[in-house]
């Protein structure tokens, strides 16, 4: 069995991004495998990223115990962005076709929301928008220059709209914790080596913000995602609405109303995707209650080794399992002041 002190490097070791500088120093602990899986189909899913199109994560921390929600880069105010502004710099590459595509995209964020994707005027962290192979970017806020590529096949209005909708710091609705409850994963016509492309983001990462479920979200797979035969791999419990998931064209009412809450936007007249009495049923099944954190609780840290590893509380790469395995030492604690997050 593990020790303690060597359960907890494991644990360090699964939150690693392979663009972190300081990858090398834990490699030589629990042998980190870097993601090698690669997708050749639609041309979204073409980037060889982690469900299609999202870079820079660690399939291993899908593997992180089942539990209460302890982290969310959804709700976590250090990888999201100041004051909702997103700065980026674009690749000389794009067409003025495509830039006005891309600046479509950013309209849409402006109108229903208050995030602002700006020009870089020398931000540190930023996107690095590219043109190139596939269509993928980040979750949230990473950290210094993030690479967002939008290149053959990416543009078009909804898959940009998605691609920054994961920029802003959002995973795709189908990994939901929950999701066992509103759809339904057909394994057998899934493509031989795609399965781990519908795996369930760990509730350790995730707080489902209090929001239903969202069949119209911009974020959500179509139903032959992944297919391979033409069949769905995915359809819904909720009748009526399998052919609906994943044809959405813009940000949904639910999407509006996650991001607005997640970076704590005053109320917006919205502007479309408004919710019709045409809808065969309703739109989104309820989802449970939050279960209330037990005020009560002492805030210490769980592993012995936490002030040796007190220089990775500020890193955008383990802060998750740092704030829940080490709260003491990394001032996690109710009433502590936050701590800024370095480069």
């Amino acid at each position: 069995m593990f020790g303690p002190s060597l359960l907890f490097t494991y644990y360090l070791v699964t939150t690693l991004v392979r663009s972190q500088p300081s990858a090398d120093v834990f490699r030589s602990f629990a042998g980190y495998i870097p993601d090698e899986h690669r997708v050749v189909h639609h041309e979204w899913q073409n980037s060889g990223k982690f469900q299609g199109d999202i870079d820079g994560v660690d399939r291993n921390l899908l593997k992180l115990p089942e539990g209460p929600v302890l982290f969310n880069a959804l709700k976590n105010k250090q990888l999201t962005w100041e004051n909702g502004v997103i700065p980026y710099e674009m690749d000389t590459a794009f067409s003025p076709n495509e830039v006005k595509i891309m600046e479509k995209a950013f309209d849409s964020y402006r109108r229903n929301t208050c995030i602002r994707f700006e020009k870089r005027e020398g931000q540190t962290d930023y996107l690095n928008i590219v043109k190139g192979y596939g269509c993928y970017s980040q979750v949230g806020r990473t950290g210094g220059k993030q690479e967002i590529s939008l290149g053959r096949g990416c543009f078009f209005h909804e898959i940009i709209v998605h691609e920054l909708m994961h920029s802003v710091g959002f995973w795709h609705e189908h990994s939901r914790a929950d999701r066992d409850d509103h759809i339904k994963i057909l394994w057998d016509n899934i493509l031989p080596g795609m399965k781990s492309q519908f795996d369930k983001i760990s509730a350790v990462l995730q707080d489902l913000q209090g929001e239903n479920y969202d069949y119209k979200s911009i974020m959500h797979y179509d139903s032959t995602a992944f297919s391979r035969n033409g069949r769905n791999t995915i359809e819904t419990v909720e009748d009526g609405f399998t052919q609906v998931i994943g044809t959405n064209q813009d940000l949904s009412e639910l999407d509006i109303v996650k991001i607005n809450k997640l970076y704590s936007c005053k109320a917006k007249k919205k502007e479309k995707m408004r919710v019709t009495t045409e809808e065969p049923r309703r739109l989104i099944p309820q989802v449970g209650e939050k279960k209330p954190v037990d005020s009560g609780e002492k805030c210490v840290d769980h592993f012995a080794d936490c002030p040796h590893f007190a220089q990775y509380c500020t890193r955008a790469s383990f802060f998750f399992v740092m704030k829940s395995y080490c709260p003491f030492t990394c001032k996690h604690c109710p009433g502590d002041r936050k701590i800024k997050k370095s480069g």
